[in-house]
C-alpha cells in the first residue's frame, strides 16, 4: 500500500474522527446506550470510499481496513484522554478509588510513616481494565509532555505496582523489569562486586536487556508515592549496577521518576532528596487533607446520585477543576 495512503488512512482510523472529537468535548458519551446514533459507521464508509475511489476492489477494501483497525486498535483506549484533559481526569478516576477513615485514621509510608483520614487505592484501579487503560493513558501523557524520546525500559518497585508499569511500557514498547527492594526476602547477595548475577536475579525481566549492544534510555516508574523511598533505592542501585557491571548492562542512568502522584509529606522536601541523587521526580500534582478531602467529597455526592465519578458529568468536572484551582493557590501542581 502507498505509505502515503497507509498515514492518512491509520491518522483516521488512530483518532476515530468524529468519535474522537465528541468525546473530547464532552458532548456525548461513547459507550452511552444511543452513542450509535450519532457516531454509526461513518468513519468506515468515508475509508471505504476513498479506497474505491482508488480502485481498490471489494475484497481488497475490507482487507485493508480490517488490518487499519487492527494498528489503530492499541491506541483506541487512548480516546478522550489529551494534554489538557489528563490532570482533571486522573482526579475524577482517583475520587472513585478514594477510601475514607476518618474514625479510625491510617498509617502508611516506608522508612517515615504518614497519618491520614484517606487512602486512594491505585492497585486496586489496575485490576479494572478499563480504569488501568485510562490510568497507562494518563501517565503517557505526563511522561510524553517530559521527555523528547521515549524511554526504552522501564523499572518499577516489585512492592510498587507493576500491573500499571506493564501496561505504560506495553503503550511505549519498552523493557519492564521489575526491582527487588532491600527488604524483598528473595534478593540475593554476594560479595563478588562485579556479578551479573546480582542483576540477573533482582532485576526481573532483565536478561533481554542484556543482549542489547546499546545503552537503553531508562525511567523508574509507578502508580504514586508518598515519601520516594522505593523510587530512590531503586535509581541509587542502578547506578551501582552499572558503574559496577563493567559495560555488561547497557542501561543509562535513570535521570526521572514518574509517579502520577505524591502524598503530602507534611513539609519533607521530597524534590530534594532526588536532587541529591541527580534525578528527578515527575508528577501531576501533592495531594494533602484537604485536597484528598475534596475528591472524597465527589464520590460520596456521586454515590448518592447511584452513580459513579464521571469525566463526562459536568458537575464532576467543574469539581475536579475546583482540585487543581486549590492545588495551584497552595504551589502543588506541577503538570505543564
Amino acid at each position: 500500500m502507498n505509505d502515503v495512503l497507509t498515514n492518512i488512512l491509520l491518522s483516521i482510523l488512530t483518532l476515530d474522527t468524529i468519535r474522537s472529537v465528541i468525546a473530547m468535548l464532552g458532548w456525548v458519551k461513547p459507550e452511552s446506550k444511543f452513542a450509535w446514533i450519532i457516531y454509526g459507521r461513518y468513519d468506515r464508509n468515508i475509508l471505504e470510499a476513498a479506497l474505491k475511489d482508488l480502485g481498490y476492489s471489494k475484497e481488497r477494501r475490507i482487507s485493508v481496513i480490517e488490518d487499519l483497525k487492527t494498528a489503530a486498535k492499541k491506541n483506541a483506549s487512548l480516546t478522550g484522554i489529551n494534554n489538557n484533559n489528563a490532570a482533571v481526569q486522573l482526579l475524577i478516576l482517583l475520587s472513585k478509588y478514594t477510601e475514607n477513615f476518618s474514625k479510625t485514621p491510617i498509617q502508611y509510608g516506608g522508612s517515615t510513616l504518614t497519618n491520614s483520614s484517606y487512602y486512594i487505592d491505585t492497585m486496586e484501579i489496575s485490576h479494572s481494565k478499563k480504569d488501568l487503560d485510562l490510568m497507562a493513558a494518563i501517565m503517557l501523557c505526563l511522561i510524553q509532555s517530559n521527555l523528547k524520546n521515549k524511554p526504552e525500559v522501564v523499572l518499577v518497585p516489585k512492592g510498587g505496582n507493576p500491573l500499571f508499569a506493564q501496561s505504560v511500557a506495553s503503550n511505549l514498547n519498552a523493557n519492564l523489569i521489575v526491582v527487588k527492594s532491600n527488604a524483598d526476602k528473595s534478593k540475593i547477595t554476594t560479595t563478588d562486586k562485579n556479578s551479573i548475577d546480582l542483576f540477573k536475579i533482582n532485576y526481573e525481566g532483565s536478561w533481554g536487556v542484556l543482549k542489547k549492544e546499546k545503552f537503553l534510555k531508562t525511567v523508574v516508574l509507578d502508580c504514586n508515592t508518598s515519601g520516594g523511598s522505593q523510587l530512590i533505592d531503586i535509581i541509587t542501585g542502578t547506578n551501582w549496577m552499572i558503574d559496577n557491571s563493567n559495560g555488561q548492562i547497557n542501561l543509562k542512568s535513570p535521570q526521572q521518576a514518574f509517579v502520577l502522584f505524591c502524598a503530602d509529606r507534611q513539609g519533607e522536601q521530597i524534590d530534594d532528596r532526588f536532587t541529591g541523587i541527580n534525578s528527578k521526580l515527575i508528577r501531576y500534582f501533592d495531594l494533602d487533607e484537604s485536597t484528598k478531602k475534596m475528591l472524597y467529597q465527589l464520590k460520596e455526592q456521586c454515590q448518592n446520585e447511584d452513580r459513579l465519578p464521571d469525566y463526562y458529568i459536568d458537575s464532576d468536572r467543574e469539581k475536579a477543576e475546583a482540585i487543581i484551582a486549590k492545588l495551584k493557590q497552595n504551589n502543588k501542581y506541577y503538570y505543564k
